[in-house]
């Protein structure tokens, strides 16, 4: 039987060439997209699943007086709770940084995490060198990973070699203790080089005077109790902060505790260690993958209902000679079925191709090869069979129900229930394409309005060149690199800065401070940036009130420049905020001027108090502002200055423009994704109504016939097969629209500066939709409407 079924099957797929290959295409794309998003599901919901007592760690965050929320802490937290939660069997702090690091042949710039001994009772090291026994123990012993190893010490053994850190010549020399696996990219932090915390130069100043309020480390403990880690994260650690916080601090302060398994999905706080997803990003890529199988899925069903009069003859031959309706079941099924195991073959081949540029896009390591990975292809295989069994399911059911007179007489009558069936599913993709496009021009709207907003400054004019090291250790050679610069043609100005607005550029601190009438139960909390007194020149910034920053004068070390946000909160706009005094924890400052609101974050969230001073330290970088000249040739003329200075590591330059770019990169691959997914829509969704609006034609055959015999034109025609569609185009629309425009508008709430949206999005999508819908039946209609109506009316 089966081997009739498998005859029948190839038969007629080889005849029916167009209607094959468009299943095939639908469904392999289908099959692939939505294999795919079960493998980026599973990924990111195995995020920190690796480490054996993953449900046993839980990282400390820090919740200010002042409302900021960090996912770091202080330094004496992790163990004052040791002492305090006889629960907690294990707590390891560590910091990250990116340092330079020197061998005896090359230098490398690389991550090194310096932690606490205890890091690998905490954490999982697979050792391939050495063991957890040496490592991170001793304060100059390092662990490396593999590919760092491989990196410094190519094939040749790295137990005990000697590493230093450029620029600590005088620190102990770093010996080489082990060599781990790294992490797996599904992990909230990674790390290159594994270090001892006594490494970091901060921490010696943090034990002789502890601080309750500079969160500087990432702490972890772990508790195997669940109703004690219950117990540990239910009430913040108020009782912890009140007992051991000053009252000053304290008060209003709590430590909220995140398990290790929630924090990609659920932390966004302040020094994250990466950059964490969300459970509504998740769903809703996985959820699109899935919508685009059932799209898939849905035209297998219309073009099989749409081809059933082709095999009119065919079921009515069978049950003439005494073939029962499950035969006839049966049958369809297995062709669906084989259809379906075709398109999983042709699917994993696509996912293989398309895995490289997704965990490119996405940062991630999805892996598959149909070649190798026999447990996942066999799961594709079984994910397209029940495809394939679902899929089949509705036209095994419609074809197999026409009564056996009824056929041989090739009478097809109106099939209302049929009909209604097909008009939902093809309606039902035309809601998603529509939700879709709106949500496409939704997005790209907002993304238009943030690259054109005026953010205060000229980004586009500025470029951000950190020193070498000679110059940072020699500050005369620094000041010579300067001046160099400045005696171009095209350089309007430089300022030398610790950092800039946006991206990873920015140089802005956190700081509670008091202000002259700040009332006693207020905590407030200001930025500061570090800038010489070229520095609002050079980002083109406008100063509306008082004086700009002066290095001549002595006491403008401790001076500050304000933004108009600061002014209006702290109150000052009536009596005029220049002289004010503000304190800091480690200065006391006067505003000498006034500057117009700029947006030195994303806008995500609002402008906040914002001040500017010089730095009494020295600088580490220059911001140079470019003319409309020849832009490429002042990059070359910078270049080759700063070469002069050159210490083996590579020119850093960046557009400031690209650094504000950087800060809606997730918006940016939402938009590409749902582009991408948007055009899979709109192909499965065109070939659904073509199916549809070809049903419709080939059953109203002799009707098109004899209204070109009567003199009916071809609009008349079009309009006559087409205004089915075009109600379904309109009906699909009003579920769509008001759909997306909820779901936009909780979207855009993450954006304190946003869009409205506009209605003419609306249209614009309706417009589009219609346009496809029209070109999708036209073939169709055209090739009804110009068919000999005697071979039509002629046909019994």
């Amino acid at each position: 039987m089966l081997k009739n079924y498998f005859k029948i099957s190839l038969r007629l797929f080889i005849r029916e060439k167009g209607f094959t290959i468009i299943n095939l295409m639908g469904l392999s794309v289908g099959l692939a997209l939505g294999f795919l998003s079960l493998l980026y599901l599973r990924y990111e919901l195995n995020y920190d699943q690796f480490h054996s007592r993953a449900d046993q760690i839980y990282r400390i965050h820090q919740k200010f007086n002042d409302g900021g929320i960090t996912a770091n802490c202080s330094y004496p937290i992790g163990p004052a709770l040791v002492e305090e939660y006889s629960s907690i069997t294990n707590m390891t702090r560590f910091a990250t940084a990116g340092l330079r690091f020197v061998t005896d042949e090359k230098k490398f710039i690389e991550d090194i995490l310096v932690a606490d001994s205890t890091f690998p009772d905490v954490f999982d090291l697979e050792f391939v060198i050495g063991s957890a026994k040496d490592g991170n123990r001793e304060p100059n012993y390092i662990i490396l990973t593999e590919e760092v190893a491989k990196r410094f010490y190519g094939d040749k053994d790295p137990l005990d070699k000697i590493i230093r850190i450029d620029g600590f010549d005088e620190g102990p020399p770093l010996i080489v203790k082990g060599v781990v696996k790294k992490f797996p990219p599904n992990s909230h932090f990674r790390f290159g080089i594994l270090g001892n915390l006594r490494l970091a130069p901060f921490i010696e100043e943090a034990e002789n005077n502890p601080n309750w309020n500079n969160p500087i480390v990432h702490t972890y403990v772990t508790i195997p109790d669940k109703r004690a880690a219950k117990e540990f994260m239910e009430n913040r650690l108020e009782p912890f902060v009140q007992k051991y916080f000053p009252s000053a601090i304290g008060d209003g302060a709590w430590l909220p505790v995140m398990p290790l398994k929630k924090i990609h999905l659920e932390s966004h706080e302040y020094y994250e260690l990466g950059g964490n997803s969300n459970y509504y990003f998740l769903l809703g890529v996985s959820g699109i993958g899935f919508l685009i199988l059932l799209l898939a899925s849905i035209n297998y069903m219309n073009l099989a209902a749409a081809r059933s009069l082709n095999r009119l003859k065919e079921i009515g031959v069978r049950k003439v000679v005494g073939a029962f309706r499950k035969d006839l079941i049966q049958q369809f099924l297995w062709e669906a079925m084989l259809l379906a195991i075709i398109s999983s073959l042709i699917a994993a081949l696509l996912a293989w191709a398309i895995i490289p540029w997704l965990n490119d896009f996405g940062h991630m390591e999805l892996k598959f090869n149909p070649f190798r990975d026999g447990l996942n292809l066999l799961l594709l295989l079984f994910f397209g069979l029940v495809v394939g069994l679902f899929s089949g399911l509705y036209p095994a059911l419609f074809l197999s129900s026409f009564p056996t007179i009824w056929i041989m007489r090739n009478q097809l009558g109106s099939g209302s229930g049929s009909s209604v069936a097909r008009n939902f599913l093809v309606g039902l993709q035309l809601v998603v394409v529509g939700f879709f496009f709106v949500c496409i021009y939704t997005i790209g709207s907002q993304m238009s309005f943030m690259a054109n907003s005026d953010l205060g400054f000229d980004e586009d004019k500025v470029v951000f060149v950190r020193y070498s090291d000679v110059m940072n250790e020699t500050p005369s050679k620094s000041e010579t690199f300067i001046q160099e610069l400045r005696k171009h043609h095209n350089v309007e100005k430089v300022t030398k800065c610790w950092g800039m607005p946006g991206g990873n550029f920015t140089n802005y601190s956190h700081n509670r401070v008091n202000y002259e009438g700040m009332p006693k139960e207020e905590n407030i909390g200001i930025g500061l940036m570090t800038g010489d007194e070229n520095y609002i020149g050079a980002m083109g910034l406008e100063l509306l009130d008082g004086r700009n920053l002066d290095e001549s004068i002595a006491s403008d070390t401790n001076n500050l420049l304000v933004n108009e946000t600061l002014v209006r909160e702290f109150g000052w706009e009536d009596e005029g905020a220049v002289g004010k005094e503000i304190e800091f924890e480690f200065m006391k400052s006067r505003v000498v001027g006034v500057i117009e609101d700029f947006h030195f974050e994303s806008l995500h969230t609002p402008i906040k108090p914002m001040s500017i001073r010089l730095s009494p330290y020295g600088y580490w970088a220059a911001g140079v502002r470019i003319g409309d000249g020849d832009f490429q040739e002042t990059i070359d003329f910078i270049r080759g200055e700063w070469l002069k200075y050159d210490d083996g590591w590579p020119f850093e330059i960046r557009l400031l423009a690209d650094g504000i770019q950087q800060q809606y990169e997730a918006e940016e691959k939402l938009l590409s994704l749902l582009k991408f997914l948007t055009i899979i829509a709109v192909f499965l969704s065109a070939v659904g109504l073509l199916s549809n609006i070809s049903f419709n034609a080939q059953r109203r055959v002799k009707e098109i016939g004899i209204r070109k015999v009567l003199g009916a034109n071809f609009g008349q025609l079009f309009l006559s097969l087409s205004k089915n569609t075009i109600v379904q185009v309109g009906v699909s629309l009003l579920i769509s629209f008001p759909l997306a425009f909820f779901l936009m508008q909780s979207w855009l709430q993450q954006f304190t500066y946003r869009i409205n949206i506009d209605p003419m999005l609306f249209a614009i999508s309706a417009l589009t939709m219609v346009l496809i819908s029209i070109l999708s039946i036209s073939y169709t209609v055209i090739k009804a409407a110009t068919a000999n109506p005697v071979d039509a009316i002629k046909m019994e």
